[in-house]
């Protein structure tokens, strides 16, 4: 699936994106048979016929934009990456509801059921059938969160993108939380959404921002500290413009208005690495498309390349290994980076990373 050109990015207009994957949708067609990869309990990768996971487009992942495009999830995973366990939950205060929620049912190839709330699961999400919240994730990813949850029983929660509004119900329906923020670049309301918050009456526990460009500092602190009055954060969900500028930006603002403990989830973290590996596949497979592509990167000037999310990963491990107080925990999964605050005691208005991930050692290429 490939979005139009001109898409507007947290702040930023991206005019030249789209043209790579329409190349390598063309190289890739009728020559790769629908595959993906699963994990299997011998330990090894195999690969199977188009299922429920499966792309639209054979080995094509499609682009990350907030609000306005597809997210990618390529392999297939038992379950996600978290570094927490039954000590990491915020203290029982006796405000943790006593009831348990309705258990996650999967129906099917594309249903999730909650209760009595439908969801249609896929990826990419083409389309959303009357009557149910569209989630723009695979199988396994949900098994994840739903496992994360279970782990962390978040009160607090945070959410960086919101697409179709399906994950912030989802989120919403798995019960325990007291309030959860989700904000997202584009300026229009999701109707969906509205409608859901409305039928559960659940206004004041689901409190959707739009038009909020992530990397807007003052903006993101101004909204999460009136929402919680300071309270501090459990989780912290960021599928959004999934750059490393953006998201460096929110991370500074959000990560130290987590609690000790509390998770902040870095989803989609290398998908640029596996578009880049695919598509170097492509061109080494047709000279026409090659041609075609270093012609077009050349009057865009576009010779040095966004700078990928990894590189935020790699900063964090950095930071885990000196200042593991700030960093307690960096665990890297298929979906998402899973990073856990220490200790220490962090201003919110002067948290920098520059400042913990160092270097010492200088693993790090300086970034022009």
């Amino acid at each position: 699936m490939t979005e139009p050109v001109g898409v507007e990015v947290t702040g930023r207009r991206h005019l030249d994106r789209g043209w790579e994957e329409e190349l390598l949708v063309s190289v890739l067609d009728g020559e790769v048979s629908p595959q993906r990869t699963e994990v299997r309990g011998d330990g090894e990768r195999h690969q199977s016929e188009e299922g429920e996971h499966a792309h639209s487009r054979p080995g094509v992942p499609p682009r990350h934009r907030t609000g306005a495009v597809s997210r990618s999830v390529l392999v297939d995973a038992p379950s996600g990456a978290h570094p927490v366990g039954p000590s990491d939950r915020p203290p029982d205060d006796g405000r943790y509801p006593a009831t348990v929620p309705p258990t996650p049912e999967f129906i099917g190839d594309h249903l999730l059921r909650i209760g009595d709330i439908r969801f249609h699961y896929e990826h990419p999400l083409n389309h959303v059938p009357p009557d149910h919240l569209g989630i723009e994730k695979v199988r396994s990813l949900l098994e994840a969160y739903f496992e994360l949850w279970n782990r962390l029983r978040p009160r607090r929660v945070v959410e960086l993108g919101i697409r179709r509004g399906g994950s912030t119900a989802m989120l919403c329906e798995l019960g325990g939380a007291e309030r959860i923020v989700s904000v997202e670049l584009s300026a229009t309301r999701l109707e969906a959404l509205d409608r859901y918050v409305a039928a559960r009456g659940v206004p004041d526990v689901v409190h959707p921002h739009y038009g909020v460009d992530q990397s807007d500092r003052n903006r993101l602190a101004r909204i999460v500290d009136d929402e919680f009055e300071e309270a501090p954060l459990d989780l912290v969900i960021d599928d959004a413009s999934h750059l490393y500028d953006e998201s460096r930006a929110s991370f500074e603002v959000l990560f130290p208005r987590l609690r000790p403990g509390g998770v902040y989830l870095l989803e989609d973290w290398r998908w640029e690495h596996m578009m880049a590996g695919q598509l170097a596949a492509a061109l080494e497979r047709d000279p026409v498309v090659r041609r075609e592509i270093e012609a077009r990167i050349v009057a865009e000037n576009r010779i040095a390349p966004d700078t990928p999310m990894s590189r935020l990963v790699l900063e964090l491990v950095v930071t885990r290994a000196e200042c593991e107080d700030v960093v307690a925990d960096v665990v890297v999964g298929p979906f998402w980076a899973a990073v856990r605050r220490g200790p220490a005691p962090l201003d919110p208005q002067a948290f920098r990373l520059d400042d913990h991930a160092r270097d010492l050692l200088h693993v790090l290429t300086p970034l022009a």
